[in-house]
């Protein structure tokens, strides 16, 4: 068993998408799953080019966050609290609008 924190939740990845050491070995290109097994045990280190196609194959996300959790940006969050406050005081049906508007400029730029 990894102790090796990246390693752990790489096996973890793994294990989830149903996939071995060696099948997840043939997807990447390795000839042989103990370069899989060096990964996961922290043995060798990997490059995010790597880990990108790991979470790849096993049809998984990747997420890096900072070692404390994600943090908030106080100017964002004013804004956002700024930008609720202005809907409030709106009409139902002017905040609908508002709303869908805000969600369609949201899907453009992918931060929906």
């Amino acid at each position: 068993m990894s102790t090796h924190p990246i390693g752990t939740r790489l096996r973890e990845i793994r294990l989830a998408a149903g996939l071995t050491q060696a099948q997840l070995a043939e997807k990447l290109g390795y000839k042989q799953q103990s370069n899989i097994s060096h990964i996961e045990s922290g043995l060798r280190t990997t490059t995010l080019t790597i880990l990108a196609a790991w979470v790849e194959a096993c049809d998984a996300t990747l997420v890096i966050e900072p070692r404390d959790g994600p943090r908030e940006d106080p100017v964002l969050l004013g804004q956002i609290e700024r930008m609720a406050a202005a809907l409030r005081s709106l009409p139902a049906e002017d905040r609908e609008r508002e709303v869908r508007m805000l969600q369609t400029r949201a899907a453009w730029t992918g931060r929906d």
